[in-house]
């Protein structure tokens, strides 16, 4: 296929498709639901665009203003120097090519993916660019973003390869943040002085209003030091509505059991009665989810690294506290440990999830952010640590567990997510209990 044969097709199946869309919108209205239920069509004008492909082309100097791209992501196509200005892109996006040069000033988009492409001296002045999950290995080294709007969707992922904005002209760039895997794009993307020229914005509902409620922000962390304190209430009443109830309902039913289930028992009802009140403040306050907008996310990171960090802290912990009575208590080597298995239960998959929750999801990155990073990894480390300074005194054990907390700290801070560091914390602790379960055998 001839270049010209190539630019012809592009620009006849944008027509076919604009053509699909205005039949959509008179029979249906405009809406999203809409728009997405004829995406079918959409994908086979396109398929049928590619199977006329038989090996990657090149365009240079074509014209694509004002054409409507819809479900189609461009694969091993070159576009230097090709002018796409004022041009929609819903659901489309270009991957592995070259589109140096090339004009998009002025294009809007919904889900507009770019991936491994070298966009070098592009201008998107004025554009909307709304981006959908990725913008991996993408270079746009003195492209023009002056007037343009950049806003990264809730299901944007962490770039494993972040963009290259080097040289880019950033005057006047609203930058919007939805992504709770890449909140901190902001910082690692942009140059201080780029930063300086940009400005923040939100997205705005259909009706013009703004979607996040006024308390909100699209900086991370978007909550402040307030919701901390709130929560830090909330977490005492938890507790004792928790013992009060707990007890009560065990009394009713003439349930006996030893300290240390009971313990958790309370505990894990305390916990749950925390997280539906950091979630209800979280909905009231700032519209997010507690549970994501904390860092529970599952991109950017690996599970082996903080599993495997979590089980060795714990057998350091183990052999530097093994003449501590109270540690032996932790792990169930006292009378009356034949319920073992609930206490493990508990701690692998209740106390980590929610201790990391609101010590190095919420806490830590308002500190990091106030402080920096050594001192807001210290500080939420230091706190965890002086909660179970009663179960450990002044013990080397406890000193190995404040190293321990640090660590799930720094897995918090340079994957940011949470959930790595949870994932440390329960391996931490199904380490502890495995060798519990160990001496049990052994002594029996």
């Amino acid at each position: 296929m001839t270049s010209e044969d190539l630019h012809q097709g592009i620009v006849c199946t944008c027509r076919e498709s604009q053509k699909l869309m205005d039949s959509t919108v008179e029979s249906t209205g405009l809406n999203l639901q809409g728009l997405v239920g004829d995406s079918a069509k959409h994908l086979e004008l396109w398929r049928e665009h590619d199977t006329r492909l038989s090996e990657p082309a090149q365009l240079e100097g074509a014209d694509f203003r004002s054409l409507i791209f819809r479900n189609h992501r461009f694969r091993n196509q070159d576009f230097v120097n090709c002018d796409f200005s004022r041009s929609r892109w819903l659901l489309a996006g270009i991957q592995d090519g070259d589109c140096s040069g090339s004009n998009f000033s002025g294009i809007t988009t919904m889900f507009f993916d770019l991936q491994n492409m070298d966009c070098t001296g592009c201008n998107f002045s004025n554009a909307t660019l709304w981006f959908g999950f990725s913008i991996d290995q993408t270079k746009f080294c003195g492209a023009d973003f002056s007037g343009a709007t950049l806003r990264l969707s809730e299901q944007f992922h962490k770039s494993k390869v972040a963009p290259d904005f080097t040289g880019a002209i950033m005057d006047g760039c609203t930058f919007m943040n939805e992504s709770p895997h890449e909140h901190r794009a902001l910082d690692r993307w942009f140059s201080e002085s780029q930063r300086a020229v940009m400005k923040s914005g939100q997205p705005e509902k259909s009706t013009g209003r703004s979607a996040t409620p006024s308390g909100a922000s699209d900086r991370y962390p978007f909550w402040d030091y307030s919701a901390v304190v709130m929560l830090f209430f909330i977490a005492i009443a938890a507790l004792i509505l928790a013992t009060l109830v707990g007890n009560a309902v065990m009394a009713g039913l003439h349930l006996e059991l030893n300290a240390l289930v009971r313990r958790i028992v309370l505990q894990s009802f305390g916990y749950g009665l925390l997280l539906a009140g950091a979630s209800a403040v979280f909905r009231r306050r700032y519209g997010k989810p507690f549970v994501r907008g904390v860092g529970f996310v599952f991109e950017g990171f690996r599970l082996r690294t903080p599993m495997l960090l979590g089980g060795i802290l714990a057998i350091v912990t183990l052999v530097a506290s093994a003449e501590r009575a109270g540690t032996k208590e932790t792990i169930g080597l006292q009378s009356g440990w034949s319920p073992l298995w609930l206490v493990a239960l508990a701690s692998i998959t209740v106390s980590p999830f929610v201790e990391e929750a609101f010590f190095r999801g919420l806490l830590q990155p308002l500190v990091v952010r106030s402080l920096g990073a050594v001192p807001g990894v210290a500080i939420s480390a230091l706190l965890y640590a002086a909660m179970l300074l009663p179960q450990y005194g002044w013990s080397r054990g406890w000193a190995t567990l404040l190293v321990a907390s640090a660590t799930w700290g720094w897995i918090r801070h340079r994957t940011d997510s949470t959930t790595a560091a949870a994932v440390a914390h329960a391996s931490y602790n199904a380490t502890v209990f495995g060798i519990a379960f160990l001496f049990q055998s052994a002594h029996s």
